[in-house]
């Protein structure tokens, strides 16, 4: 699984109330094992498109749902 090492201050992830420590199990109800599948499912869907996120947080699962944000925008 992914495990959430830190957060943009200002992005989405933090907009969507992720922590660092948090874990994510699936994306958009797909499962994700790498890094590379994380932003994979993530990029599938358009800027400001919600995504559904499970995560597991404090021994429980949550969902949560992230506004995608733009990759050029964050990684340029």
């Amino acid at each position: 699984h992914v495990v959430i090492a830190g957060i943009l201050p200002g992005g989405p992830a933090e907009a969507a109330g992720l922590a660092q420590g948090d874990i994510v199990l699936a994306v958009a109800d797909a499962r994700v094992q790498t890094r590379r599948e994380f932003y994979e499912r993530l990029w599938q869907h358009a800027a400001g498109a919600p995504v559904r996120l499970e995560v597991f947080r404090d021994e429980e699962i949550q969902t949560m749902t992230i506004a995608t944000g733009n990759v050029e925008e964050f990684f340029a």
